[in-house]
């Protein structure tokens, strides 16, 4: 085997070694992700009915309310352990 032929070989291993890195790699972080959303599927999961409420032009020093429809849509208990108005 020539020199030139033994380059080739040798290029050639560390391209099929990277690719397995690469590809071990991806696999590793996709059955990770996997395992997340499984974990995620039994626990709690919220869901609000809105995001958001804008009261419009009120008068200062006006007492304002409102009420958020929290769900909770998982198979776990749901802890809001801190709410902060904006």
């Amino acid at each position: 085997m020539s020199a030139t032929e033994d380059g080739y070989w040798r290029d050639k291993m560390k391209i099929c070694r990277l690719a397995l890195v690469f590809t071990a790699a991806f696999l590793v972080h996709i059955s990770a992700a996997h395992a997340a959303q499984k974990d995620n599927d039994t626990g709690p999961q919220i869901q609000l009915t809105e995001t958001t409420h804008d009261f419009g032009e009120v008068d200062e020093g006006a007492l304002l309310e409102h009420t958020f429809k929290v769900l909770n849509r998982g198979k776990q208990p749901l802890h809001i352990e801190k709410v902060s108005p904006s």
